[in-house]
C-alpha cells in the first residue's frame, strides 16, 4: 500500500493517544518510527496489516474496529493532507459520491502508477439506501470500506447506516440507507 495510507494510520494513533501511542504502535508492527514513512513510496501490504494488527493489541479493539475507525479517519485525512480538490470533485453529496467511487479510484491511479485501486458498483435500493459492491485484491477490508462509508456520512453531514452483507465468492456487499437531507 502507499504510505500515505501508513501514514495516515500514524495520525489517527497520534490524534488517539499522541507521540507515545504511536511508538507503541509502531514497535509492535515492528516498524522503526526513526525512518518514518514515504508518502508516494509502495509498502508491503504486510506492513499495513501489521499496523491494524498491533494497534489492535495496543488500544484493546478488535481489528475490525481498527479498520471502521481508520475508514472513518482516512476521509478526514484525505481531505486535509492534498486530496481535498480530488474528494470535491467526486460529488458534493453522499449518493453522487459513492456513485463516482470507482471514478475516483481510476484518477488516483492515473496520477500515482503502480497504484491498484479497489473497485466500486453500486444499484439504487430506494430514494435513500443503495447496495454497494466492492471489489479488491486485498482481502479482509469489509470493515474498512464500512467506516470509510460512514465517514462520508459524516463528511456530507448526512447520518447514514451501513450494514455489511455476506461475502460473496469475489466481493464485499454493503447495503447503505441515509436520512433524507433536510
Amino acid at each position: 500500500m502507499l504510505g500515505m495510507v501508513n501514514q495516515a494510520v500514524e495520525d489517527m494513533a497520534r490524534s488517539l493517544g499522541g507521540e507515545s501511542l504511536w511508538l507503541k504502535i509502531a514497535e509492535g508492527a515492528g516498524l522503526d518510527p526513526e525512518v518514518g514513512l514515504l508518502r508516494m513510496e509502495s509498502y508491503p501490504d504486510e506492513l499495513t496489516y501489521a499496523l491494524v494488527g498491533s494497534a489492535s493489541q495496543v488500544l484493546s479493539l478488535s481489528p475490525d474496529q481498527v479498520l471502521e475507525e481508520f475508514g472513518k479517519h482516512w476521509i478526514l485525512y484525505t481531505g486535509e493532507n492534498g486530496y481535498g480538490q480530488l474528494l470535491k470533485g467526486a460529488g458534493q453529496d453522499l449518493k453522487t459520491f459513492i456513485g463516482n467511487l470507482d471514478l475516483l479510484h481510476g484518477k488516483v491511479e492515473s496520477l500515482i502508477p503502480g497504484t491498484r485501486c479497489p473497485r466500486f458498483s453500486s444499484q439504487e435500493l430506494g430514494p435513500n439506501c443503495l447496495r454497494l459492491i466492492y471489489r479488491s485484491h486485498r482481502k479482509g477490508l469489509g470493515a474498512l470500506v464500512s467506516g470509510l462509508l460512514k465517514g462520508l456520512g459524516e463528511r456530507f453531514g448526512t447520518p447514514v447506516s451501513v450494514q455489511i452483507l455476506d461475502p460473496e465468492e469475489d466481493c464485499q456487499a454493503f447495503e447503505i440507507c441515509w436520512e433524507q437531507a433536510p
